[in-house]
């Protein structure tokens, strides 16, 4: 392997990983967002103590960390995937 193909290979690989670095911070944040209402609408669906014991440690802060913990972690691997993988179809015009 040439220096110009390892140059482009670790220049794919850092932008793949500011991909999954971005998509992780953006809906780990939208996760952390959205747990309050995650819980509002479990205790509303499910109804009785317990669920709304559950939906009050959702609405917590460690609740919140969490559920953004996850959304972020899922986002991460979602983002990093689709980036990585090769395209599937051309969307030019012939």
């Amino acid at each position: 392997m040439n220096k110009r193909q390892r140059g482009r290979k670790m220049k794919r690989y850092a932008l793949i990983g500011l991909a999954t670095l971005g998509g992780g911070a953006v809906l780990g944040l939208t996760g952390g967002l959205a747990a309050p209402l995650i819980g509002a609408g479990m205790s509303t669906i499910v109804g009785g103590a317990t669920a709304a014991a559950a939906a009050a440690a959702l609405g917590s802060t460690a609740g919140i960390a969490i559920i953004g913990s996850l959304f972020g972690v899922a986002g991460a691997g979602l983002t990093g995937e689709a980036v990585s993988a090769p395209p599937t179809h051309s969307t030019m015009r012939h």
